[in-house]
């Protein structure tokens, strides 16, 4: 997966995925997607994550072919940073 991080002050992450790759994220985040993306929500966490005012919702995105594109975008102004998590910290 390829990405990049463009605007202010409401920024926007754009992805390029291959087929096969998945995102998972949480509701109302995805701003545009190319025809070859497919979505399907699932509940995850339950009670704790609604009390806390998270959505109890994820949106999982599959691209259905090589050169998929997505972008999320943030829903008040701010920075969209980039980690690596492959270590599993950060």
């Amino acid at each position: 997966m390829k990405f990049e991080i463009t605007g202010t002050p409401f920024p926007v992450v754009e992805c390029s995925m291959e087929r096969g790759e998945e995102m998972i994220t949480e509701g109302g985040s995805m701003v545009w997607m190319s025809n070859d993306i497919e979505m399907h929500t699932t509940g995850a966490g339950g009670l704790g994550r609604l009390f806390s005012g998270e959505s109890i919702f994820k949106n999982i995105y599959t691209a259905r072919a090589d050169g998929s594109y997505i972008a999320f975008g943030a829903s008040f102004p701010g920075r969209i940073i980039a980690l690596d998590l492959r270590n599993g910290s950060w």
